[in-house]
């Protein structure tokens, strides 16, 4: 069995600031080596017209030619991955001084092209258990591939699957994988504010919203919102229809992200007792990382909505498993989240003013 070297590792899992952890790269395009042989590139197969056009990896490659043949090395030292030699993956990553909690499948590229990949990942997975594998993926658009992933690594407490989706995805492909209860990375621009199935407020990403660099290494939600078993209840909701439910008998949006928001605010229901503190912490919440909800001016411009008192006080009766923290359980929670990210986002000032 080929074995892997410490050079190899190194050049296949590169350390990239803007997310705050080391991410692997593969060949976007295909590459035609002196000898004749064509290596092909994994984006090949699932890519949609948008990402063809929009890729930023593009630029990349006109701006430093060394890229190609270090694809060349990336994609050979990643077929040479397997259960044999995965620990010397293991060994490098324990020597490093940046984080390896969490790592990303890929940066560049395509994590998937063929079943054996998906075993890949999965053997690297196993091997190191205590890192969070973060996966944005296109293969979802392969039916074997997406039943294969939905298989072998969806039931892995350390590996995060996103489908990878952008504008030209069509309703359709949206329903598929919002029925199959895949997690959804959109690329693109914030003109979709809610999904198109179910017309759900989409998760405004703080990296690219508030250009938080190396906030994906501490994010809890979003790309990293773990599959929990929620439990609800609006019946006891005064005037539930007119307040909870749209005309198409579906929760509101607003009712949705109470819901969903409880997690964070540190309530499992909203009651006559808590509904003004409970209102307290979520605009705490909102000063701090910007509002829940979006929508469109009369000029087309996207704007914040903030959750009012009002909209708490409607929706007292409002019940889920979340849970409830007191004040000082809340902000010690609330506190340790946010100063992740003042480490990570000092940790880049510094070395951009060191550079």
């Amino acid at each position: 069995m080929a074995s892997l070297t410490t050079a190899e590792v190194n050049d296949l899992f590169r350390w990239t600031s803007d997310i705050g952890m080391f991410s692997s790269d593969r060949p976007i395009n295909d590459i035609k080596l002196d000898d004749g042989t064509v290596i092909e590139g994994s984006c090949n197969k699932f890519k949609t017209e948008y990402c063809e056009e929009e890729c930023y990896n593009v630029k990349l490659y006109r701006m430093y030619e060394n890229m190609t043949k270090r694809d060349v090395r990336c994609e050979t030292t990643w077929g040479k991955i397997n259960a044999h030699n995965v620990g010397s993956i293991k060994q490098t990553f324990s020597r490093k001084k940046n984080q390896t909690k969490r790592i990303r499948h890929m940066s560049r590229g395509e994590a998937f092209t063929s079943p054996t990949d998906v075993y890949r990942v999965k053997t690297m997975c196993l091997a190191m258990p205590d890192t969070l594998w973060w996966i944005p993926t296109r293969a979802w658009r392969n039916a074997r591939l997406k039943a294969l992933i939905e298989r072998e690594l969806m039931p892995l407490d350390n590996c995060a699957i996103n489908a990878s989706f952008d504008p030209s995805n069509t309703k359709e492909e949206w329903t598929t994988i919002i029925n199959s209860d895949w997690n959804i990375m959109f690329f693109g621009d914030d003109t979709l504010l809610h999904d198109p199935v179910h017309n759900k407020p989409m998760f405004k990403c703080p990296k690219t919203h508030k250009n938080i660099k190396g906030h994906c290494a501490s994010c809890k939600a979003g790309c990293f919102a773990q599959k929990t078993s929620l439990n609800y209840n609006c019946q006891a909701v005064e005037d539930f229809d007119n307040v909870c439910l749209k005309e198409d008998d579906t929760l509101s949006n607003l009712t949705e992200t109470l819901i969903w928001a409880g997690a964070s605010v540190g309530y499992g229901e909203i009651t006559k007792k808590n509904y003004v503190n409970y209102h307290k912490r979520i605009a705490f919440i909102e000063a701090m990382r910007g509002a829940y909800l979006r929508t469109q001016d009369s000029e087309g411009e996207v704007v914040d909505v903030p959750i009012t008192i009002d909209d708490i006080k409607k929706h007292i009766g409002l019940w889920t498993n979340w849970g409830n923290k007191s004040d000082s359980q809340w902000l010690k929670s609330f506190y340790e989240n946010e100063s992740r990210e003042i480490r990570w986002r000092n940790k880049e000032l510094f070395i951009e003013e060191v550079k």
